[in-house]
């Protein structure tokens, strides 16, 4: 036999045998190192912030298996609609961001009978004050106001026009991507500068119009 032929056998049997003792024994890897996936409930599996990685997948509140881009998984610390635990753009509880009554988007305008919104009128148009809260939260929002009416204080200044409200306090719901209405026929006004002034919580909103 030739020593060539020798070493290359030696090195082949080598080969073999490393493979071997890897198919065997493969190496452990330690909780807390990227791309384990021991699925122990309440753990942090890794720290590498791998987008798309699988780092557990037991969906037990109180970890925080992964920054995966996949809706509905559990990445986070709490299972509550409108917590701010993860970015994956999911309309799931990661992700939705803080977004409640103050979050709402409220407006107030002034239209008359036919639904044209404007500022400037005649002394012959029939108007009203109208006021819009949009819920452009991913979920419905419920809130509690201290009176009957959904805008308070509501007042048209320059004019003797107002309204009453009952003192219960009122219940709503506000659908996601509806709107609510506040809608106050004020009829027809005297020539002069008004301004519609009305409040949503902590929000104040106002619209001055012209009556000629």
């Amino acid at each position: 036999m030739h020593a060539g032929t020798g070493m290359t056998t030696l090195r082949t049997l080598l080969l073999l045998l490393a493979a071997t003792l890897l198919v065997a024994c493969p190496p452990v890897l330690t909780p807390g190192t990227p791309s384990d996936d021991d699925d122990t409930v309440g753990d942090d599996d890794d720290d590498d912030d791998t987008v798309g990685d699988d780092d557990d997948d037991d969906d037990s509140v109180g970890d925080d298996d992964d920054d995966s881009v996949d809706p509905g998984d559990d990445d986070d610390d709490s299972v509550d609609p409108g917590d701010d635990d993860d970015d994956d753009d999911a309309t799931d509880d990661d992700d939705s961001g803080p977004c409640g009554v103050d979050d709402l988007a409220f407006t107030v305008h002034i239209e008359d009978v036919a639904g044209t919104i404007g500022t400037a009128w005649s002394t012959t148009d029939d108007l009203i004050a109208v006021g819009t809260v949009t819920n452009t939260c991913p979920f419905d929002v419920s809130f509690v106001t201290s009176s009957t009416c959904l805008l308070e204080p509501w007042t048209l200044a320059g004019s003797s026009t107002g309204r009453g409200c009952g003192d219960a306090e009122t219940g709503w719901t506000v659908l996601q991507g509806d709107v609510l209405l506040d809608v106050e026929p004020i009829g027809t006004q005297a020539a002069d500068t008004y301004t519609f002034e009305a409040t949503f919580f902590s929000d104040t909103q106002s619209v001055v119009f012209t009556v000629n």
